[in-house]
């Protein structure tokens, strides 16, 4: 029996049922600010874990930090860093983080202090 003025359930409006429901994204964005935090710390803890490895080996060498681009694409940026590993007395070449679209910041370790 159904009441005056009442709706049957199977009748029950969509937005109330959509309203009740949890937006997905909003998992989905703590995961990532999670994981975000998570390749911060990994970062900062593997550059300590490198300078403290220098310091043991006596490394006197000099880092150079460059701000390079624009570049198109991951491909053009993966090419700048081949380029510079190839140079002479360049040991390591890092990229330690992008500005912007189309730049980053790359280290470069050097064999030897730059005057």
């Amino acid at each position: 029996m159904i009441q005056a003025g009442l709706a049957p359930a199977s009748e029950a409006p969509e937005a109330e049922v959509e309203a009740e429901a949890p937006d997905p994204r909003a998992g989905l964005l703590a995961r990532l600010q999670a994981m975000i935090e998570a390749h911060e710390r990994l970062l900062s803890s593997t550059r300590e874990l490198e300078a403290a490895v220098r310091d043991a080996l006596g490394a006197d060498g000099a880092d150079v930090t460059v701000s390079a681009g624009p570049f198109a694409g991951t491909t053009a940026l993966r090419e700048f860093e081949q380029a510079l590993a190839g140079l002479p007395e360049v040991l390591e070449v890092v990229v330690r983080e992008y500005e912007g679209d189309d730049r980053a910041v790359v280290e470069v370790h050097l064999s030897q202090p730059t005057s």
